[in-house]
């Protein structure tokens, strides 16, 4: 199932700061160009008496100055290929922009509906949802926020959240699932963030595999993962299953266009 949406100008994905960042960063490398110039030009003189702090402070400065320019100019190529398309969503026919990585790009990052559970992808201007063999251990792209999962979830008698997991493989999806592995962790940042109160809860999980992706024979990346709250899922597949099971659901609006 696909929907046909309009494709805007690749300016329309940028916010306010991330667009003032990539005209500000051909700017930052003139800026610091001219401050190493300027030190190349007065060499004999850097580390005299009355010139060895401000070189010391300015060098770093600049230095940072210029690192920042660098990968704003990098990433104008990438913003330049992406698409932004306004559309229906294929699932639940929400109506929006989206934003989609480069199409052409085998690791570009599918784009979440921003209404229903869904994961969407985006050639030329068609929309599809993600295909359901969709996997990664390494970038677990499906996250289920602690918004989605608490107005359904229950708590257990040692204070974890109890959810149920699919009968199948959390990667490949067969039905021989008889071995487990356990949730990895993937947080970051401080402990004052108020959703990391939800990672105890979620640290006991584990997740059904077969024996082709169980730890002994695939030991590298993880299934399932816990990053500030969020349940990161690296099937597409298991990732909707799990919501079905456990009646996780999103906002269905009626479908239009």
């Amino acid at each position: 199932m696909s929907t046909v949406g309009t494709r805007l100008p690749f300016w329309k994905s940028l916010g306010w700061g991330e667009a003032a960042f990539e005209i500000a960063s051909p700017f930052l490398l003139v800026w610091a160009g001219k401050w190493f110039v300027g030190l190349v030009h007065g060499f004999g003189h850097l580390l005299d008496n009355d010139n060895v702090g401000a070189t010391v402070v300015g060098t770093l400065f600049f230095g940072v100055v210029a690192i920042a320019g660098i990968v704003g100019v990098s990433m104008v190529p990438e913003v330049l290929r992406r698409l932004v398309i306004e559309s229906a969503c294929p699932c639940c026919g929400a109506r929006r922009q989206r934003t989609f990585g480069d199409p052409a790009k085998s690791d570009a990052s599918p784009t979440e509906c921003g209404e229903c559970l869904a994961y969407l992808r985006a050639k030329g201007v068609e929309v599809t949802e993600e295909h359901a063999d969709a996997a990664d251990l390494d970038w677990l792209e499906y996250a289920l926020p602690p918004e989605r999962y608490l107005p359904v979830v229950k708590i257990d008698n040692r204070s974890h959240f109890k959810f149920e997991m699919p009968a199948m493989c959390a990667i490949c999806g067969s039905p021989d699932a008889r071995q487990h592995r356990e949730i990895g962790c993937g947080s970051s940042g401080t402990t004052q963030d108020p959703s990391r109160g939800y990672d105890d809860k979620l640290s006991h999980l584990t997740a059904p595999v077969c024996k082709k992706h169980s730890e002994a024979e695939a030991p590298s990346g993880d299934v399932l993962e816990y990053r500030s709250g969020k349940l990161m899922f690296a099937s597409y597949r298991y990732y909707k299953a799990f919501c079905e099971l456990n009646q996780i659901g999103g906002a269905k609006p009626p479908v239009t266009g």
